[in-house]
């Protein structure tokens, strides 16, 4: 399976470092839409491939639990910054990842129970296969779906 390359002693902090905003972006466009990598210790599958999100998020949900552990020992210097940390990320999570609870099977690569699945989600939007213009604002995609129920909301309706 491809993926980057371990340094002996830094693992891949130093390429983190290097460009910490966009790697994952610089890793699919290298290594490909799924490939394998390391966070910390942990094995991980990313992958911005749609057809295996489908099969993970909806198809066969009930054997995707959790969100996989991407980092230990995490820790909030403030509660205030907690609560706006916790917030922006559920609502704009730049990951979603997934931990398989049985063995299952996806174009020839084996998702083993455990397994850490990541799926980087503001790559998946910035790429033009999927949004041709991933930097032209659009105020219909987001406003469509709000706008539609604001009637009902505001008790007009």
């Amino acid at each position: 399976m491809p993926g980057p390359k371990l340094h002996f002693l830094w693992g891949r902090y130093h390429l983190l470092q290097a460009n910490h905003t966009f790697w994952l972006d610089k890793w699919t466009k290298e290594y490909g839409d799924t490939f394998g990598a390391f966070w910390g210790n942990k094995p991980m599958l990313v992958s911005i491939d749609l057809d295996l999100q489908q099969k993970v998020l909806v198809t066969e949900f009930s054997n995707f639990v959790n969100r996989a552990r991407t980092r230990r020992g995490a820790s909030v210097v403030s509660d205030y910054a907690g609560n706006g940390k916790g917030f922006v990320g559920k609502i704009f999570a730049a990951l979603t990842t997934r931990t398989p609870t049985k063995p299952s099977e996806y174009k020839g690569i084996t998702l083993e129970k455990g397994l850490g699945l990541l799926f980087p989600t503001r790559t998946v939007h910035y790429d033009a296969r999927y949004w041709p213009k991933p930097l032209t604002y659009d105020p219909d995609r987001l406003a469509r779906l709000p706008m539609n129920h604001l009637e009902m909301l505001c008790g007009i309706a």
